[in-house]
């Protein structure tokens, strides 16, 4: 919770935006089995890391291959816009 707050003010004191590219794998039940960061605008920021916690949390509806439910990857994009 901290380090959302912190990288939100910082940012908001900068006036930064952003956008964090991630790879995230999806297991068969729909739950983030892991993120990677891919690139980022603004490194250093604390978007990356915000980006990634808010990921690990979604769930998603299961890929399915012959109507069973299977581990996928995809990209995902963040944007950050404080104003």
């Amino acid at each position: 919770m901290f380090s959302e707050l912190s990288s939100k003010l910082t940012a908001a004191l900068q006036k930064l935006t952003g956008r964090v590219v991630l790879m995230a794998r999806i297991g068969p039940d729909g739950a983030v089995a892991d993120v990677e960061v891919i690139s980022s605008t603004a490194p250093g920021v604390g978007f990356e890391q915000a980006a990634v916690e808010a990921v690990r949390r979604w769930v998603w509806r299961p890929a399915e291959v012959d109507g069973r439910p299977v581990a996928v990857s995809m990209t995902v994009v963040v944007q950050f816009s404080l104003h």
